[in-house]
């Protein structure tokens, strides 16, 4: 072993015995702990670089040039708060019609919000799971809603969504880093429309998670039966409401009850030729 290598080794040595001495005064009694409290601190150390820097890899694929600055990418970290917004917005609508599956939208959304201001702001190390894991609960969230909006037969209510979520797709392949479209310094980014678009296509599709029944055919044989025979009275012994099927029909939306259906069977079979 060379002289330097002793040298290095002492200075190692003076480092760790500073350190434990500012350890035993910040902490009474922690001169008796040695080295265990020396380790402990420069775990500590440690896991606040970590939390405190950002691996250089963090929106590279999102054109828009990584600065040194509080927000790494200044547009996408802007444009993210679209995403809480439209949260906030789909939220008290929840609230306003009593749906909890559009809360739960609201507060994906708001979520997927923070992570993206995480992830193009500042890029903490945990900045990609605050980024990426929001978006699946949206997504899990999203496709419940779907999947109930298809046992209600509700698609229209998605077709405004998806056609906006189709122009944020093409923003977003344009916005890719490799893109012919994209220009690094411009205040101008394509992943900036994608956060916007999507933002406002998810905001529009938590609209048809709003609870309602679902659709009946026989609310539709009642409104055909109204457009086309005119004024019906119902009876009330029938418990149905006393009105002309003619001048009060049943929108496409609404439930009949046994014994609107039962009366509904009625007219029906008065329509029929006699034998």
């Amino acid at each position: 072993m060379d002289s330097r290598d002793l040298g290095l080794e002492g200075a190692s040595d003076a480092e760790d015995v500073t350190t434990r001495s500012q350890i035993a005064l910040a902490i009474p009694g922690a001169g008796r702990l040695g080295r265990p409290v020396s380790a402990a601190a420069g775990a500590l150390r440690w896991i606040a670089m970590q939390v405190l820097t950002a691996p250089a890899s963090f929106g590279h694929s999102d054109c828009e040039r990584i600065v040194e600055a509080a927000l790494a990418q200044p547009v996408l970290a802007v444009t993210s708060l679209t995403y809480v917004a439209a949260g906030m917005a789909v939220l008290c609508w929840a609230v306003r019609v009593r749906s909890p599956l559009a809360g739960a939208a609201g507060v994906a959304l708001v979520a997927v919000g923070a992570g993206s201001i995480a992830y193009h702001g500042p890029q903490p190390s945990w900045a990609q799971l605050a980024h990426d894991w929001p978006i699946v609960a949206a997504g899990a969230v999203y496709a419940a809603g779907l999947a109930r909006s298809r046992r209600r037969q509700r698609w229209s209510a998605w077709a405004t969504a998806a056609g906006v979520f189709a122009l944020g797709l093409a923003a977003y392949a344009a916005g890719r880093s490799g893109s012919p479209l994209c220009r690094p310094d411009s205040l101008w980014q394509y992943h900036g429309a994608w956060h916007v678009l999507s933002a406002a296509a998810a905001g529009w599709a938590a609209r048809a998670m709003a609870p309602g029944p679902p659709v009946s055919v026989t609310a539709r044989i009642a409104a055909a039966v109204g457009r086309s025979v005119g004024p019906v009275e119902h009876s009330p012994a029938d418990g149905v409401f006393v009105e002309a099927l003619g001048v009060g029909r049943l929108s496409s939306d609404q439930v009949i009850s046994r014994d609107e259906s039962l009366t509904m069977g009625r007219v029906l079979l008065g329509l029929l030729p006699s034998t």
